[in-house]
């Protein structure tokens, strides 16, 4: 089974926060952040 990455991007727009502030908070870097993007959105 995939993970599912909806319910952490829909507390980065509720929040309105970009993406590569979201991946300076989560100590990871933006090309994993858009890779995790490119995952999910495979997966629907």
């Amino acid at each position: 089974m995939a993970a599912s990455y909806k319910k952490l991007f829909k507390m980065l727009i509720d929040r309105e926060m970009k993406s590569k502030d979201l991946a300076a908070k989560a100590g990871i870097s933006p090309a994993t952040l858009a890779k995790m993007k490119k995952v999910g959105a495979n997966h629907i």
